[in-house]
């Protein structure tokens, strides 16, 4: 289940046609959504944003760049670092303010399947009990 412990973390998947519940066609782009509010100013958070096999992770700096990303969305400016791993995106913040702040990942369905979507989770890096993650899911790409 969800959990929040000072961080609380949201996570929503977006295709051409809008929200996304449960499915998404392959070959197709989706965008998802990170949300992560705080009350208190807190240092070096990490996210951890699990992909299912079926989702791939689109590289805003190599190729098109920037117009790889055709769903739009928001680039967060407290996000210090990105790295876009096989199975993973994970995102880092040194310093971050409280308040609301939304960034979006760039993914492209690439294999037809049901798949295990983890729970993404975020964390004060040197003080583990302050964290939050999203409820896990099972995604569809048709």
């Amino acid at each position: 289940p969800a959990r929040a412990q000072g961080l609380e973390l949201t996570r929503a998947l977006r295709s051409e046609a809008g929200a996304v519940a449960a499915a998404v066609d392959a070959g197709g782009s989706v965008a998802i959504d990170i949300t992560l509010k705080n009350d208190t100013r807190t240092r070096y958070v990490v996210v951890d944003v699990p992909l299912p096999a079926g989702l791939e992770a689109v590289s805003r700096t190599l190729g098109r760049g920037r117009k790889a990303s055709v769903l739009g969305g928001r680039r967060g400016f407290w996000v210090t670092h990105e790295e876009q791993r096989r199975d993973r995106v994970v995102l880092f913040a040194d310093d971050l303010p409280p308040g609301t702040h939304v960034h979006t990942i760039d993914v492209r369905a690439t294999s037809r399947g049901r798949y295990s979507f983890p729970p993404a989770q975020a964390e004060a890096m040197y003080m583990p009990e302050v964290y939050g993650r999203t409820v896990g899911a099972t995604l569809e790409v048709r």
